[in-house]
């Protein structure tokens, strides 16, 4: 496979990472927010307060997977950068 064709695909990984790091932003602003709503409409029922830890376990677990993901296709890309160049 020839090096341009790597770099660009690095590039398209990078923006989709990027994608799905912004889309992992936007589902913990859900969970806050229904966390929040839950507790001023009703108060925090023990269903609802499980839920809502859950939800954070699993975003949590997301975002550490993505961000191991991101580290790693950047690290590729830095080393595509310097094998380019020699």
């Amino acid at each position: 496979m020839p090096k341009m064709k790597l770099y660009s695909l690095c590039s398209c990984m990078d923006c989709l990472l990027m994608l799905i790091n912004i889309l992992l932003a936007h589902y913990l602003a859900l969970i806050w927010t229904d966390w929040i709503a839950n507790s001023v409409t009703c108060g925090l029922s023990r269903e609802a307060c499980t839920s809502s830890f859950l939800s954070l376990i699993v975003w949590f677990l997301m975002k550490i997977g993505i961000l191991l993901v991101t580290s790693s296709f950047r690290l590729f890309h830095r080393l595509l950068e310097i094998y380019s160049n020699i």
